[in-house]
């Protein structure tokens, strides 16, 4: 939320605070109705900061799991919900290749969209939950998919990660390489095969 000067002290931090005031008078100025005083977005510093991340991270043939409070792509949240530079900071996760998945808060009721192979997920904030019930979530990530599994009224959701085309519906069952999949699944015939996974698959 540092693009909303609300939550900046302009004394302790200007160099945040001058940006997000610049942003908060051209977007009123401008008109624009999905700028509310409740939300915020990514400012200048932290959008840098996030570009080269992603960069490296594409480099080196990372996937990436973004955390963020605001939602980053505008159809993940209500309007006035997600971040104010929410078509910005998309097109940027978007256009990385790395980014498989966006978790973000902030609007109770939750919501879900996919955009161009990214999976966008707002969670159902626990605020929400009648007397007596409860709302979080688990998430395990795998090669192929990551499984949102939600406790009282949050949404579970399985979610695929890995490229289309590219076969990984093997279970692992936690295992890394054939050889500790193949040993702890069978008595009669043991793989040595330190090869991972993927890599087996793949190959044969």
């Amino acid at each position: 939320t540092d693009l909303n000067p609300r939550y900046i002290d302009a004394h302790v931090a200007p160099e945040y605070y001058n940006p997000a005031l610049q942003y908060a008078v051209e977007a009123y100025g401008s008109g624009r109705d999905d700028v509310a005083p409740w939300s915020g977005g990514i400012g200048p510093i932290q959008f840098a900061w996030l570009e080269n991340e992603l960069a490296s991270a594409a480099k080196n043939g990372e996937r990436v799991i973004i955390a963020s409070h605001n939602a980053l792509n505008s159809k993940a949240a209500r309007p006035q919900m997600s971040a104010w530079n929410a078509d910005s900071v998309s097109k940027l996760i978007e256009d990385s290749g790395c980014v498989k998945l966006c978790l973000a808060g902030h609007d109770h009721p939750g919501m879900y969209c996919f955009h161009h192979g990214v999976h966008y997920v707002t969670l159902e904030a626990m605020l929400e939950a009648k007397h007596g019930e409860t709302s979080y979530a688990f998430l395990d990530v795998y090669e192929h998919e990551a499984i949102l599994t939600g406790v009282g009224i949050a949404t579970s959701r399985r979610m695929r990660v890995s490229p289309r085309g590219v076969f990984t519906g093997i279970a692992t069952f936690g295992a890394s390489t054939i050889g500790e999949l193949a040993s702890a699944g069978s008595a009669t015939r043991v793989e040595t095969s330190s090869m991972g996974l993927l890599d087996w698959i793949n190959t044969y």
